[in-house]
């Protein structure tokens, strides 16, 4: 069993200046000119006495440790760990292990086992927790005081977490993942390419047209009137000029190849994210780290922070191109076959489905079958798209209106007419799909849970009714209102289905990463995908273990059919 050593990182930042954590990505802060350790508090049993060592201390104290067998433990692990790895032993092997109290919180108040009005932030665990700027400004013994009962609160976070909500091994791997991604980076980037990125100004149409009067006016000259909705942060009407509104996914589709050009010239103009993520980037700096949030999502899915979210970075965009496998190595690259399917049809019992991945059939060939009455094999390209669409999209509930939309952001037309058809022959096709919505309904609205297969819980706290509706509100830790507020959320059949599905199909693709990680270290985990860093004369073999490993379901899902689809690559832009 690994050594445990007991982290609190102080270090100088500015409170209301530009360099500190408020205003910059972890690893650029960490990696600035303008760090300065002031020291830290350690605990590690046997080895280091608990308490306040400044930076000469440190390094002789730590060296103590029987490196590399010491499990790293403190409050955001992937500030501690980074700063451990990279500003005080830079040069020596890391810790076996990494765990972290922040994230373990995270899981805790994700199962109920802490109030969902919970925060993750150390003070909501402690009645003495100081003033961090107030400390840092002092110094001295105020500082010491202060990193030592941070320190304690640790400690007792810590054993309170093993005792009363001690982690699956799986979630305990998954926290040391997603800290190794962050703190241990494998991957590089393309300085040429993200500063051309950086640098690209929009065309000068684009800028124009981000005007709303000249946008109006544009669309005015091809018969166009501007879409409105209800603004959500102020209550008045307002032009529907979102990317994501669904006036402007209409325009994406209109049948005007004119408007269909000022609607790409909008959203182009209206959008840095491009040139902002590949400044970040390379604000960031080589190796790049992979900051992900365990349990950023209800679901139990990562999320994206550090100024640069990893998980959506345009499909054959500069910024995946940019992302490389350093000089004698090649990425991997691994996702999990239509997952989501796949797990949806194995938790409704839907053999009908099953049965076409088990024989590996197209399913969405097999759908269009059904839906345009045909063989599989004379169901045209156009028709799979929209059997593409319906298969992915009406296993939650979707209705005809609902699914002309998610084709709209799709790119895929259908008609109304089309639509309904689509959902009908759905809902006749796979009826224990459509029993399976209720029956996930009642089980949330009787006992505020879901037991998932993999023994995790979905919870639903706070319920309520309005009328026919039902209601929950969302964890605090996962609300997209402002701090100490929550989101109220209506649940209804479709919602709670996509939810378990996505938290099932979740367990089960994050089982098969951290299987595949125990044989190659695995650099980057996105959703259903996983890429690994290896050397290339290991590339083919690599990519044999992570086919054979996404191919294989974990033990509580023994009957569930699983499959990978890979691909050996220098850069991330490629896709399996």
């Amino acid at each position: 069993m690994a050594t445990p050593l007991y982290i609190d990182v102080e270090t100088h930042y500015e409170p209301d200046g530009a360099y500190s954590l408020k205003k910059m990505p972890t690893v650029q802060y960490v990696r600035d000119g303008r760090f300065e350790l002031l020291g830290a508090a350690l605990a590690a049993p046997g080895f280091i006495r608990p308490g306040w060592y400044l930076p000469q201390e440190m390094h002789a104290a730590i060296a103590r440790l029987p490196w590399p067998d010491v499990e790293t433990i403190a409050h955001n692990c992937a500030f501690d760990a980074l700063v451990l790895n990279e500003r005080i032993r830079p040069d020596q092997a890391p810790p076996t292990r990494y765990a972290c109290t922040m994230l373990h919180a995270r899981y805790a108040i994700a199962q109920g086992v802490l109030p969902a009005t919970y925060n993750t932030r150390l003070a909501q665990f402690s009645t003495k927790k100081g003033d961090t700027a107030a400390a840092v400004a002092a110094g001295g013994d105020a500082l010491r005081a202060y990193a030592e009962q941070d320190l304690l609160d640790l400690v007792n976070l810590h054993k309170w977490l093993e005792a009363n909500c001690p982690l699956p091994e799986l979630e305990s791997d998954l926290i040391d993942l997603h800290v190794r991604m962050a703190v241990e980076p494998r991957l590089v980037t393309d300085g040429d390419a993200l500063k051309a990125a950086a640098n690209k100004a929009p065309p000068a149409a684009a800028v124009a047209i981000r005007k709303k009067k000249t946008f109006i006016a544009a669309l005015a000259h091809y018969g166009v009137e501007p879409g409105y909705k209800i603004s959500p942060r102020t209550g008045k009407e307002t032009e529907a000029f979102a990317k994501d509104d669904g006036f402007m996914r209409k325009l994406g589709n209109h049948a005007d190849p004119r408007v269909r050009a000022l609607h790409s010239l909008r959203v182009k103009g209206g959008s840095n994210i491009t040139r902002t993520r590949a400044q970040r980037i390379l604000d960031m700096g080589d190796p790049l780290p992979i900051p992900l949030l365990y349990y950023g999502a209800h679901t139990g899915r990562s999320s994206g922070q550090g100024a640069v979210n990893p998980q959506n970075l345009p499909r054959g965009g500069v910024l995946r191109k940019a992302i490389i496998a350093p000089l004698g190595h090649k990425l991997v690259i691994i996702d999990s076959a239509q997952v989501e399917v796949r797990v949806l049809a194995w938790l409704a019992g839907e053999e009908t489905l099953l049965d076409v991945f088990r024989n590996g059939q197209d399913p969405y060939r097999a759908f269009g079958a059904r839906l345009y009455n045909c063989e599989a094999a004379a169901v045209t390209d156009e028709q799979r798209r929209i059997s593409k669409a319906a298969v992915l999209a009406l296993g939650f509930g979707q209705g005809a209106g609902g699914f002309v939309a998610y084709c709209e952001r799709s790119g895929v037309s259908v008609t109304p007419q089309q639509a309904q058809a689509a959902v009908d022959r759905y809902r006749s096709s796979y009826p224990r799909i459509v029993a399976y919505w209720a029956t996930l309904q009642r089980e949330v609205e009787i006992d505020g849970e879901i037991l998932l297969p993999s023994g995790r819980k979905l919870t639903y706290p706070d319920r309520s009714r309005d009328g026919r509706d039902a209601h929950y509100l969302r964890h605090q830790i996962f609300s997209k209102q402002r701090k100490g507020q929550r989101d109220k959320i209506k649940l209804w059949p479709g919602f709670v289905t996509e939810n378990v599905t996505q938290a099932a199909a979740r367990d089960v693709v994050l089982w098969q990463t951290i299987k595949l990680s125990r044989a190659y270290p695995v650099a980057l985990s996105v959703h259903d995908e996983a890429v690994l860093c290896v050397p290339t004369d290991e590339a083919d073999d690599a990519l044999q273990c992570a086919l054979h490993c996404f191919a294989e379901p974990p033990a509580w899902a023994g009957t569930l059919p699983v499959a990978g689809e890979g691909i050996i690559s220098d850069n991330y832009g490629e896709k399996p």
